[in-house]
């Protein structure tokens, strides 16, 4: 179930359509029209509907200025720009639904132009990480839009521009589109849109009959994003996404095809295994560490400015061997930090380490496992044991850190995300580094299940299955309650844990390539 209204902002129209009933964290796609579109034109209104629907992400599909139901620009005779009125559009819409209501945009889908426009302002705003740019019939070789108008209006240039049929307030009717809004759009140059941050991924869709835009386009984009381009042909479509007329002698629309597409991919399955097989490698060694007898072993470093094989996070060492203490060795850690509880170290106890110092610093002092919706009392009753942990960051830099509870999943999640947030990696990023606890923790269900069975809660089974579960969303909202009652990891770090700024700058010094200049 979603709902609908009509936002207008600076100008621009639009339609928001978000999920019914409560999300952790508000998530947006937004939604962008071509040359003549509006914002319900082909597969538009129907994804717009479909992603709140069956997501849980809201949408926002709108008009650009001069177009649909959204104001004129300032200057009708100019013509709209990618760089300019668009980019100005698309900056309002981000300031608006993103820093001011707080949605984080996971997604931008653009139709022809729109597509254009959409890795333009991409390129044109680094600092904002957008996971996913989808990309439905948008022109490589963007020249050939002119020699196109041209074939249709060959007085093109002596006219100043043409005129082409399109929706404006509700009804059809011949707009104006001049010639130096033309000449903007053929003056694109696509592989500058390969400067586009690689941890963004692409998604290319285009129909096998396009009769506006090459087919040969969607490999050239292929080809561009190379090693993080998805491409979709719907089969029988054209630029639009329609066909052939059916039986009733209507056009055949292929638009459903698009929307599925679209709602899969951005689904949380395929979101997770992007990201997991995106981030298998930290500087160009395997993120996943094969560690004798332990699981959930990995890199939590390497994203973004993060310095990689200094920080990493695993499940409990209590079954490690002889080959398993030269492992850990070899991968240079100096301290371990045991966040579980004395009752299960007790339960299970490790074996100490030749040449690696392990401090038992407990995030709950009696419990065997974190209670169920403890965000917010772990990071209060964690603090004094985080604590050690970032004074250890500040006085040994370069000197590897293991950190693990007993599944290696809420404790060691909520402190390797406190860590994550100081150096400035993305909530986004954050979120998805702790849903690969899944995979860690696929060999070691029979293992905590019999560990499991040994609390007093072991007969409840979906206990069980939350005490595994490492959702991103779960992540998402412990992020909010750091955001919402901290304002961030610094101010948490300074308020609850009582290190300063001088502490926090020297951490980041010891832990990122380069220092982040926003941070």
């Amino acid at each position: 179930m979603f709902t609908e209204e009509v936002v207008k902002v600076k100008g621009i129209e639009g339609t928001l359509a978000t999920p019914s009933g409560h999300v952790a964290v508000p998530r947006i796609v937004f939604i962008l029209h071509g040359v003549g579109g509006h914002r319900d034109y082909c597969y538009q209104k129907e994804l717009g509907q479909a992603l709140p629907a069956e997501t849980g992400i809201s949408t926002f599909r709108f008009d650009f200025r001069n177009c649909g139901n959204s104001d004129f620009i300032p200057n009708p005779k100019e013509g709209r720009r990618i760089a300019g009125t668009d980019k100005e559009d698309m900056d309002a819409l981000y300031e608006h639904f993103c820093q001011n209501l707080g949605y984080q945009l996971v997604a931008v889908v653009g139709h022809s132009r729109g597509a254009s426009v959409m890795f333009a302002w991409a390129v044109n705003h680094p600092e904002i990480y957008i996971p996913d740019l989808i990309n439905c019939s948008g022109r490589f070789d963007a020249w050939m839009y002119k020699e196109k108008v041209l074939r249709s209006h060959p007085t093109l240039e002596v006219d100043g521009g043409y005129h082409l049929r399109a929706k404006r307030y509700e009804k059809y009717s011949d707009e104006w589109i001049p010639l130096a809004e033309v000449n903007d759009f053929s003056d694109q140059i696509s592989p500058n849109y390969g400067k586009i941050a690689e941890r963004t991924q692409v998604f290319t869709i285009f129909g096998s009959q396009d009769h506006i835009v090459p087919v040969a386009d969607s490999a050239k984009w292929a080809n561009l994003f190379d090693g993080r381009h998805t491409l979709q042909l719907i089969m029988g479509g054209d630029h639009n996404f329609y066909g052939g007329r059916g039986p009733d002698n209507k056009k055949i629309s292929y638009n459903p095809q698009v929307v599925r597409a679209i709602v899969k991919y951005l689904s949380p399955d395929e979101e997770y295994q992007r990201f997991y097989k995106q981030n298998l490698f930290s500087a160009k060694t395997s993120r996943w560490k094969n560690i004798e007898n332990v699981n959930n072993f990995r890199d939590f470093g390497g994203y973004q400015n993060v310095k990689p094989n200094v920080l990493f996070r695993s499940s409990g060492l209590q079954d490690i061997t002889a080959t398993s203490m030269r492992q850990l060795r070899d991968l240079g850690i100096k301290y371990i930090f045991d966040l579980r509880s004395s009752i299960e170290v007790q339960n299970h106890p490790t074996p100490d380490i030749p040449g690696i110092t392990r401090l038992h610093i407990p995030v709950f002092e009696n419990k065997d496992v974190s209670p169920k919706g403890c965000t917010r009392y772990m990071l209060k009753s964690g603090s004094a044991a985080f604590r050690k942990v970032f004074l250890t960051l500040r006085d040994y830099p370069d000197q590897p850190i293991l950190i693990h509870c007993t599944a290696g999943k809420d404790r060691t999640g909520v402190l390797s995300a406190l860590i994550l947030l100081l150096l400035g990696v993305e909530r986004e990023i954050v979120a998805r580094e702790y849903e690969l606890t899944t995979t860690g923790l696929e060999q070691f269900r029979l293992k905590i299940m019999d560990m499991y069975k040994m609390t007093p809660d072991h007969e409840d089974f979906n206990k069980f299955e939350l005490l595994l579960s490492s959702r991103y969303g779960a992540m998402q909202a412990t992020i909010t309650t750091l955001e919402t009652e901290w304002k961030g990891a610094a101010a948490y770090l300074k308020q609850e844990c009582a290190l300063t700024d001088g502490d926090i700058a020297t951490i980041r010094h010891n832990l990122l390539v380069r220092p982040a200049s926003h941070l």
